[in-house]
């Protein structure tokens, strides 16, 4: 069974897309590189096309940014600025609310903390007063 990067790279040269796709990967990153004659717009189509198809909501990561496509290398931080994310990620936010709730936590008016994830959306914790 092909994993959705195999999958991508299958059905990107079977359709034309991209000749000798090579997916590479790092850190927090996925980039697929390869040979095309297509214009941006058909790529960006085929690359919609396959999110919407094969992948389901849950397989994408909340924190994750539009793909791009990168043509000439000096162009890489410009088009990152352009699709940069949010200054914070899910896990920094859910990072920051339990910093909060373990210091509402030792509060002598607080009796009861519990915080959970609501990932991927946000963080949510309940402070209860004791009277």
């Amino acid at each position: 069974m092909l994993d959705a990067v195999q999958l991508f790279e299958q059905q990107a040269e079977e359709e034309g897309l991209l000749r000798a796709p090579q997916a590479i990967s790092g850190s927090g990153f996925i980039a697929v590189n390869g040979v095309s004659d297509k214009d941006d717009a058909s790529i960006h189509r085929f690359v919609e096309e396959f999110f919407r198809k094969q992948l389901q909501r849950s397989d994408l990561h909340p924190d994750g940014w539009t793909p791009i496509i990168i043509r000439d290398p000096r162009d890489v931080r410009a088009k990152l600025t352009e699709v940069a994310g949010d200054k914070y990620s899910y896990a920094d936010l859910d990072n920051f609310s339990d910093l909060i709730g373990r210091t509402a936590q030792g509060a002598p008016a607080t009796s009861k903390w519990r915080g959970e994830a609501c990932y991927p959306k946000w963080s949510t914790w309940n402070i209860r007063k004791t009277d």
